[in-house]
């Protein structure tokens, strides 16, 4: 029994020795499982919270990525529209352009339909001035041969011998007789010239002003002068008759002498108007001068007109050659279409009324020109002083 009791006890102190050493391995073990575990929480825990950081930025690259394409969208949405205004600007385009080459297409075709009609209107212009000049000339030259065929039938020695039949004529000597009624009637409707008719057949209009002018005592001088004329001219024509009369016994009558068959035409004694001055000369049946003048530097005088762009100098030079190269008897008519000619309507009335005033001689004409020039360049240097002051501070 001792033995198997010193057996069993040494059994026994043989596993409790070796549960000992298992039991300090297994706590070795245990600790290092425990501190596994611990590094393991730690390892989680930083895990965890790198998965927070994570899931945050996620979050956050979520919401970035909501927001992008919400952007997108808006973007798209964008897009499409503009893509829309495009289409629709591409077709207006696309329509403007073709209504400009239609435009221009008809601009082009009106261009030339214009200039067609430009040049045939300047054409017909062209050929009615050409016509005009030659009407103006063709008129001229027969009023040259009308006044050589007046000169020509007046006949010098009977207006001599009616001039020396009124030198010795008597008041009482007056008898009118039926052959020359028709050159009585004509010659007694000439009423006495006024300032204003002899205005109208060449007088200038200055002297016509001057004319009124005159003292009372003058104007009835000029009316006796003109009655005087008058009586005269009615005596020579009875005296006429008479002698006709008497040479009618012994000879035939003449075609020139004819009164009565020459009233119905062109006379000279019914047509010739005297000047104011040649009354004082009691010579009412002068000869009209002659004029050694072509017909077409008086055609001139009708075409006398300043150009839109012509400025006064070559202007003035186109009247001064008129006024140089034909009589002073046309002086007033080339001054009158010189002054109509002008272009600007003040300037005309301007110079007309200069001419009133100081008189319808070339010489005011020339003054007028240079207070004209004088007067633009003084308006000249006036708005350009105001100009100056203008741009100064």
């Amino acid at each position: 029994k001792a033995c198997n009791m010193m057996l069993n006890y040494a059994t026994d102190l043989l596993h409790a020795h070796q549960i000992r050493r298992e039991n300090v391995f297994l706590y070795s073990e245990l600790e290092s499982c425990r501190n596994e575990v611990a590094d393991l929480r730690n390892e989680m825990k930083q895990i965890q919270m790198a998965r927070n950081s994570s899931d945050a930025a996620a979050r956050k690259g979520h919401d970035l990525a909501t927001a992008q394409k919400t952007k997108l969208q808006a973007q798209d949405q964008v897009i499409s529209h503009l893509q829309e205004t495009t289409d629709v600007l591409q077709n207006d385009l696309m329509a403007l352009t073709k209504a400009y080459d239609q435009l221009r297409y008809n601009e082009e075709h009106q261009r030339v339909e214009l200039e067609r009609k430009i040049e045939g209107l300047e054409k017909d212009a062209q050929e009615a001035s050409e016509a005009h000049s030659r009407s103006n000339v063709t008129f001229m030259e027969t009023v040259c041969t009308l006044r050589t065929s007046i000169e020509n039938k007046a006949d010098v020695a009977l207006v001599n011998l009616l001039v020396d039949r009124l030198k010795h004529l008597s008041p009482d000597s007056r008898s009118s007789s039926p052959s020359t009624s028709i050159v009585y009637e004509s010659i007694e409707q000439q009423e006495p010239i006024s300032p204003k008719t002899y205005r109208k057949h060449g007088r200038p209009a200055h002297q016509a002003s001057t004319h009124n002018a005159e003292p009372p005592d003058i104007q009835v001088e000029d009316s006796q002068k003109l009655e005087m004329s008058k009586t005269m001219r009615r005596e020579a024509v009875n005296n006429f008759s008479l002698d006709q009369h008497d040479s009618q016994r012994g000879t035939t009558e003449t075609e020139d002498i004819d009164l009565d068959a020459n009233a119905p035409t062109i006379s000279y004694a019914g047509h010739y108007r005297p000047a104011l001055n040649d009354l004082n000369k009691g010579d009412s049946l002068s000869m009209l001068p002659e004029l050694n003048v072509q017909a077409s530097r008086l055609a001139q005088i009708k075409t006398l007109k300043q150009g839109r762009y012509e400025g006064w100098d070559a202007y003035y030079a186109k009247g001064k050659d008129l006024i140089d190269s034909l009589p002073q008897e046309f002086e007033t008519t080339i001054m009158q279409q010189f002054v109509n000619g002008m272009s600007e309507g003040v300037r005309r009335a301007q110079c007309h009324q200069w001419l009133e005033n100081a008189g319808w001689k070339w010489e005011n004409m020339a003054t007028f020109g240079i207070l004209c020039s004088q007067i633009d360049d003084g308006s000249g240097r006036h708005k350009g002083s105001e100009r100056t002051n203008g741009s100064q501070p």
